[in-house]
């Protein structure tokens, strides 16, 4: 496996520090027109945002964190650097049940997808997602298929051993491709969080 998905996903972070990839997204792109309303109040929960434009500076900060019953999770912070900055921050975490990732969004993980990922020699990440439930507490209640968008996620590694080359694409099972961004991420230094 590339070294950068070695960084990003299997190298071990330890408590208060953080891996910093850095970039700029050549694209982001949505439609139709009117999806721009449902994009902002998404703005409100930090899920995702309304605005599109090219060669926008990115950030992702990947630091360890650990849940309430204790479980270890990676909190990723994404930011675009619009003329105003646009955040969107999730948890993942590995559920060995599904064997999958559980991606946490919005105000206490209010939303969770689960994506599955496939390595495909010799440097390509495939990630997509394959359920969507609203978490209220205890209670997970699961989201329809049909109505549910899909996310898949193509990151190639093969440009050079620290940077990562990313294309997301969101769909809609009616509306068809409804948001996306592609760029190039570079991990720049190791911090403290």
């Amino acid at each position: 496996m590339p070294e950068a998905f070695q960084i990003q996903f299997l190298e071990p972070i330890n408590f208060g520090d953080a891996i910093v990839l850095t970039g700029t997204i050549d694209e982001v792109w949505h439609q139709p027109r009117w999806l721009a309303l449902p994009l902002w109040l998404s703005t409100l929960t930090n899920v995702l945002f309304p605005e599109t434009g090219r060669n926008i500076p990115a950030r992702l900060v990947v630091s360890p964190a650990r849940t309430r019953d204790g479980r270890s999770v990676q909190l990723w912070r994404r930011t675009f650097r619009f003329p105003r900055a646009r955040r969107f921050n999730a948890t993942l975490a590995y559920d060995p049940v599904s064997d999958s990732l559980i991606e946490a969004l919005g105000p206490g993980g209010v939303l969770e997808t689960d994506w599955s990922a496939r390595y495909v020699p010799p440097a390509r990440l495939v990630i997509e997602s394959r359920n969507a439930w609203i978490r209220l507490g205890f209670l997970r209640i699961p989201l329809p298929a049909s109505l549910t968008p899909r996310v898949r996620v193509i990151q190639d590694a093969a440009a050079s051993p620290d940077s990562v080359r990313v294309d997301f694409l969101m769909r809609h099972p009616f509306l068809g491709d409804i948001f996306g961004y592609s760029g190039t991420f570079r991990r720049s230094r190791r911090i403290r969080s």
